[in-house]
């Protein structure tokens, strides 16, 4: 019979190991730094891919359908100009966290929601409406005007959001920066069951929020459709 040592095994693992970890320190050279770059560059490209910036008008007819169009966490960008009707009104993000911020300010980005009394709802129109199990949500930017929403019976209530809502029943956080919401029917913004926070926003009837103020924005014609702002607005220059 052969003798083998009482160590033997123990000797062989101990070589065993010696030589994998020159083989693995020389494999370590030849492909952990190739991989580690691999590695960097698919995060940094799966980052720039989640955080797309898509501007409006471009490709896209309305505000609405460049929301369709992002994906979460996508800016969208929206130009100086007064904006209105289907699509440019009742803006909903489907779901999705978005910012969605104006290029110009409040002053030059105007939503005009058109809305009016009836007595079945069909003139209810604010400027958005989240309600789609939205996590996060930022408006940035804009003046929301003429909003008008109520109750069945057609008599507006400040509980209805009649310039933003985020009625959200997963309790997604709504952020306002550097809004106008003004001259709404049906209060100016609503939160519940989501919740709204609203800083240096311009809100009639007043809104708690850092900078926040209640005063007359001062447009230049409201009565004509014209919604910039007056020289000497309490607005101008006053966000962040």
């Amino acid at each position: 019979e052969r003798y083998a040592p009482p160590h033997a095994p123990a000797m062989l693992i101990c070589l065993n190991s010696v030589a994998f970890k020159r083989v693995t320190t020389l494999n370590l050279h030849a492909y952990v730094r190739p991989l580690c770059i691999a590695i960097f560059l698919s995060f940094a490209l799966s980052v720039s891919a989640s955080a797309a910036t898509l501007p409006f008008p471009g490709a896209y007819p309305t505000i609405q359908a460049a929301v369709d169009a992002a994906a979460n966490g996508d800016t969208v960008l929206v130009a100086a100009g007064t904006y209105s009707g289907p699509g440019n009104r009742d803006i909903d993000f489907n779901g999705k966290s978005l910012v969605v911020t104006s290029q110009a300010g409040p002053s030059r980005t105007i939503i005009d929601c058109g809305g009016y009394k009836t007595t079945d709802g069909s003139g209810n129109h604010r400027g958005f409406y989240l309600h789609s199990s939205e996590k996060s949500a930022t408006i940035s930017g804009f003046t929301v005007k003429n909003g008008y929403e109520t109750s069945v019976s057609g008599i507006p209530d400040s509980d209805y959001g009649g310039g933003i809502c985020n009625h959200n029943t997963s309790g997604g956080t709504l952020t306002l920066t550097n809004d106008i919401i003004y001259n709404d029917a049906g209060g100016e913004i609503f939160g519940s069951p989501g919740t709204a926070t609203a800083t240096h926003c311009d809100v009639q009837f007043g809104y708690p929020g850092t900078g926040n103020i209640d005063a007359d924005p001062q447009f230049v014609s409201a009565a004509a459709g014209d919604l910039h702002l007056k020289t000497g607005s309490p607005c101008l220059g006053a966000g962040t």
